[in-house]
């Protein structure tokens, strides 16, 4: 669970709100989080796949991204 809340801390707070709203037994099974431009914010779970209605924006996306990007170039 930390994990899953160190990575909410870096998508746009958007999809960040959406995400810090789903139950602990989801979150507890989320493997992915899939994001994709003008499509809507996909979880992969050992159970499947759960889809939250928020639709991810180019500007949503390019801000993630470059989030993790310096991320990585911290934390090697």
């Amino acid at each position: 669970m930390d994990t899953f809340r160190e990575i909410l801390g870096r998508l746009p707070s958007s999809i960040r709100q959406e995400l810090e709203i789903l139950p602990n037994s989801v979150i507890g099974e989320i493997e992915e989080i899939r994001l994709r431009c003008g499509q809507q914010v996909r979880l992969q779970t050992a159970a499947g796949e759960k889809i939250i209605s928020h639709v991810v924006t180019a500007d949503e996306l390019v801000k993630a991204v470059n989030s993790f990007i310096k991320y990585i170039r911290i934390n090697p």
